[in-house]
């Protein structure tokens, strides 16, 4: 239930002037996505730029992670198990079911959690996490490929 209730802030009759700065906002676009915002003001030598957020990572940025973490004969291992899970597209359930998501179809999706918290919408982590299982699980990814081919997931 919302609760209402009224404040009523004091007025003064003379309230002291107040001089506002002047405030110049600078704006750069490097990329139709990404802005960058300065504000400063003159002759005070304050600046503050407001530092421009990283562009959300696609599927290119996850293959060439993978390809410079794995080098050639490594990511064409991943590369096929992730056509085979998923053809690389990052949001793809599991049509069966089984809550098994993204690029590896991790089974459930928050075992990429710890690879990052955007594990649900970053293609880039999602391939972070498929490199590590594969790793963990079978020692190489060109191990899980062998395993996949013979029994049909890893």
């Amino acid at each position: 239930a919302l609760l209402a209730s009224s404040f009523a802030a004091p007025v003064l009759a003379n309230p002291p002037p107040v001089k506002a700065p002047v405030v110049q906002v600078t704006i750069r676009a490097a990329e139709p996505w990404v802005v960058s915002i300065s504000a400063s003001v003159p002759g005070q030598g304050w600046n503050m730029p407001n530092p421009m957020p990283s562009p959300i990572p696609n599927v290119a940025d996850a293959q060439a992670y993978a390809l410079d973490q794995l080098g050639a004969m490594q990511y064409a291992c991943l590369d096929s198990i992730i056509q085979g899970e998923s053809r690389w597209r990052p949001y793809v359930w599991n049509t069966k079911g089984s809550g098994a998501f993204g690029l590896g179809q991790a089974k459930p999706a928050s075992k990429m959690a710890p690879y990052g918290d955007d594990y649900m919408t970053s293609p880039l982590t999602q391939v972070k996490f498929v490199i590590g299982y594969t790793a963990k699980k079978y020692g190489s990814a060109c191990n899980a490929a062998r395993y996949r081919a013979t029994h049909g997931s890893y």
